[in-house]
C-alpha cells in the first residue's frame, strides 16, 4: 500500500509540473501573439491615419508583458533568469519605436516614421527570440 502511495504521489507531482511548464509555454506564446496584435496596432494607426487613439496602446509597462515582467510571475519566479534579464530593453524599444513612428508620421515626418517602425521591428526580434530563450531556460533548470 505504501508503495502505491509513493506511486501515485510520483505521477501527481509528474502531471503538476507538465501543467505548470505547459501554462508557462502558453503564457510565452500568448505574449508573443500579443506582440504582434500590439505592432498592428501601431501599423494600423499610422495607415488609418491617426483614427485609432494612442492611448489604445499599450506601453511597456502595462502591457500583458509589461506587467508579467514588472510585477507579476515573471517577476517572482524568473527574475534571476539571464534571458529575463535581457528582456527589459528590448521590449521598452519596441513600444518607444512604435509611439515614435506615430508621432513621426502624424507630424508628416514620413521618412523617420519609417526608420522608427525598421527600429521596431529589429527590436521585437529581439524581443521574440529572448522569450524563446526564456522559455528554454525555464525548462532546463525546471523551473516551470
Amino acid at each position: 500500500m505504501s508503495q502505491q502511495v509513493t506511486s501515485i504521489g510520483d505521477v501527481s507531482k509528474h502531471v503538476s509540473r507538465t501543467f505548470t511548464a505547459t501554462a508557462n509555454s502558453s503564457f510565452i506564446e500568448t505574449v508573443k501573439l500579443d506582440h504582434v496584435v500590439w505592432k498592428t496596432k501601431v501599423y494600423h494607426t499610422i495607415w488609418s491615419e491617426g483614427s485609432e487613439s494612442d492611448a489604445q496602446l499599450a506601453d511597456d509597462t502595462s502591457c500583458r508583458l509589461g506587467r508579467w515582467y514588472h510585477e507579476g510571475l515573471g517577476y517572482q519566479r524568473y527574475r534571476h533568469l539571464n534571458s529575463y534579464a535581457r528582456l527589459e530593453e528590448p521590449h521598452a524599444a519596441v513600444h518607444r519605436h512604435g509611439f515614435k513612428a506615430i508621432e513621426c508620421h502624424r507630424n508628416g515626418n514620413g521618412a523617420q516614421a519609417i526608420n522608427h517602425l525598421e527600429q521596431m521591428e529589429k527590436a521585437s526580434e529581439r524581443v521574440v527570440a529572448i522569450l524563446s530563450d526564456l522559455e528554454t531556460e525555464i525548462e532546463r533548470d525546471g523551473l516551470a
